[in-house]
C-alpha cells in the first residue's frame, strides 16, 4: 500500500491489522505531506484501492495517475499550472496497485476491481501519465488493463538515479517532478 498522507497511512494500518492471514507493506514517505484525503475519502481510498482526487474525468483531456505520496503531490502541482493555461485534467491516486491487476484465477477475482468499477476510475482510452514511487517496468505489467499502449500512457518513477539528499533531488533525477510530468503529457 502507498499511502497517500496521514488519513489514509491509518486507514491501510486499519485495514491490515483487521484482516487475517495476510501480510502488510506500506511505503509512506518520511517527510511531512500534506493531508489530500479527509477520513472518509481516506476509508473509500482504501477499500477501493484508487480514487479521484481532483478534476472531472468526464471533461479531462489527460488523466494524471499518482502511486506514493510525493508523487501526488507533483501531479497535483502539474495540474495546477496545465489548468492556469487552459488544458481540463483530472488526478487520481492509486494506493494498492494490486487491486487493478488483471485475476490470475478466482481467488484473485475477489481482491481485484471488477471492468466496471475500474473504468469508473480510468476511464479506456484516456490519455495517461502514470508517475509511482517505484520503477516503472514491474508497474507496467501489474498495470496491464490501464495500459491502452505507448501513445496514450506515459509511465514514469525510479529510473536508477540515486544518491540524492533530499526528496527534491530525488524527484528530479528520476524526472517525476511537476514540469517533467507535463513533458510526459506533451509526449
Amino acid at each position: 500500500l502507498f499511502p497517500a498522507d496521514a488519513n489514509t497511512a491509518v486507514e491501510s494500518l486499519r485495514s491490515i491489522y483487521s484482516a487475517h492471514g495476510q501480510i502488510g507493506c506500506l511505503v509512506v514517505p518520511k517527510r511531512p505531506v500534506p493531508n489530500v484525503f479527509r477520513e472518509a475519502e481516506a476509508r473509500q481510498l482504501i477499500s477501493r484501492g484508487g480514487a479521484t482526487v481532483a478534476g472531472e474525468l468526464c471533461q479531462a483531456a489527460v488523466q494524471l495517475i499518482a502511486i506514493g505520496a510525493y508523487q501526488l503531490q507533483e501531479v497535483l502541482r502539474a495540474r495546477n499550472r496545465l489548468e492556469e493555461r487552459g488544458y481540463q485534467v483530472c488526478v487520481s491516486y492509486i494506493c494498492e496497485p494490486g487491486r487493478f491487476r488483471a485475476a490470475r484465477d478466482a481467488s484473485e477475482e475477489q481482491f481485484v476491481l471488477g471492468d466496471e468499477d475500474l473504468h469508473s476510475l480510468f476511464p479506456p482510452e484516456m490519455r495517461r501519465v502514470i508517475v509511482t514511487h517505484t520503477r516503472p517496468e514491474p508497474l507496467i505489467g501489474v498495470l496491464r488493463r490501464l495500459d491502452s499502449g505507448q501513445a496514450t500512457t506515459r509511465f514514469a518513477g525510479f529510473r536508477n538515479r540515486g544518491g540524492t539528499l533530499d526528496v527534491a533531488g530525488m524527484l528530479f533525477a528520476n524526472r517525476c517532478t511537476w514540469a517533467h510530468v507535463i513533458e510526459h503529457c506533451s509526449d
